[in-house]
């Protein structure tokens, strides 16, 4: 790939799958990577209605993750096509992104509903969502 011009981020280009992430079996390559920061807010209101304070709590980060499924041949890939240890509430780490470094977290709990899409004309692709809790940094012990 050429690129003139100004330097821009490629997101995971030239990168050896793109991510690291541990708990995860499955063998991928990051396609794309979004994430976002939330929190929640209360708002006091005056007499008249106007928000006067905003109080924000319970601090988060989001990402959707992308991953085509990949192997050392079609058995193997068709084997790692699999959601086995992506169950909802699971705690996964992003120990390496060199693209975008924000990802890098131990305390990702996967989200309702992770999927894998697949089409005739296509790859197979996995598509995961995160959330990054502070306060939430490994599974209960019981």
């Amino acid at each position: 790939m050429i690129v003139n011009g100004t330097p821009i981020n490629f997101g995971f280009l030239n990168t050896t799958n793109g991510i690291t992430i541990g708990g995860f079996t499955g063998i991928f390559t990051l396609q794309s990577a979004e994430h976002t920061s939330g929190s929640d807010m209360e708002a006091v209101k005056d007499a008249g209605g106007n928000d006067m304070t905003h109080v924000w709590y319970n601090p988060r980060t989001h990402a959707t993750l992308e991953m085509v499924i990949i192997g050392s041949g079609l058995a193997a890939a068709i084997t790692n096509t699999t959601l086995s240890g992506l169950i909802p509430g699971t705690i996964l780490s992003i120990t390496a992104c060199a693209n975008d470094p924000d990802l890098v977290k131990t305390n990702w709990e996967v989200n309702a509903d992770p999927k894998i899409s697949k089409s005739n004309t296509g790859a197979a692709k996995i598509t995961l969502m995160l959330t990054a809790w502070p306060n939430i940094t490994a599974a209960a012990s019981p």
